[in-house]
């Protein structure tokens, strides 16, 4: 019994030996999301925004940078042990069943010749059995995807500038406040305004008005108002 038990232990191993394993990775795609970059180095610009009022010039000194906008894509990953069996199990299969029925049906042993034939029948069954693969999930990770763009970006207000204002014939000079505003009054000619931010001329955008809401009336003068006649 025992050497029955160890024969077919064996028999099993020999099975086992006669399978290809082969490991891959198996990818797939999975939703797409956006991510912005930091602001880029170097990409700083400033700007004058001109501020809806009727009253008077009022100006919010502004910079602004521009950032890369990339989609990456979530690809989930499993890696896959395949067993299957091997083509070349066949020769040693045919070998062992052609072997042992030439000993059972000569003058050799037939308890081998019966094990001959058991074991070519196990190597050529067996693996067949065996077949499968094991999967194993991996941590996704993160394609980038073509197309990336850049936006402008990380848009402040600059922090107490010099701002000279050129209009027509006139030129009006003032330090903005901490919040990037400076206001000039009697400022006749706002078509064609040329602003300049610590001595560099930057380029003017004006700013939409609020619908439904009047103009801003003039503020009182405070002490700390930068504010030119």
């Amino acid at each position: 019994m025992k050497r029955r038990s160890l024969a077919l232990v064996v028999l099993w191993g020999a099975a086992a030996g006669c399978m290809v394993h082969e490991r891959k990775v198996e990818s797939t795609p999975g939703a797409v999301s956006e991510k912005r970059s930091p602001p880029l180095s170097g990409s700083e610009r400033i700007y004058a925004l001109v501020l809806p009022r009727r009253d008077l010039l009022e100006l919010s000194v502004r910079s602004e940078s521009l950032c890369v906008i990339r989609q990456l894509r979530s690809v989930r990953r499993e890696e896959v042990l395949e067993r299957r069996p091997a083509p070349a199990r066949f020769v040693g299969a045919v070998a062992a069943v052609v072997g042992g029925s030439i000993l059972i049906g000569g003058d050799g042993s037939d308890e081998l010749g019966g094990s001959l034939v058991a074991a070519g029948a196990a190597i050529a069954v067996v693996p067949m059995l065996l077949r499968g693969a094991d999967r194993r999930a991996l941590p996704d990770l993160e394609q980038a995807e073509p197309g990336a763009r850049s936006i402008p970006c990380g848009d402040r207000p600059l922090r107490a500038p010099r701002v000279a204002v050129r209009a027509g014939s006139q030129t009006f000079e003032a330090r903005a406040d901490v919040a990037g505003r400076v206001r000039f009054r009697d400022v006749a000619q706002r078509s064609e305004l040329v602003v300049f931010v610590n001595d560099v001329a930057v380029p003017v955008s004006v700013a939409d008005p609020i619908k439904g809401m009047s103009p801003p009336a003039e503020a009182p003068v405070r002490p700390d108002d930068p504010d030119t006649r």
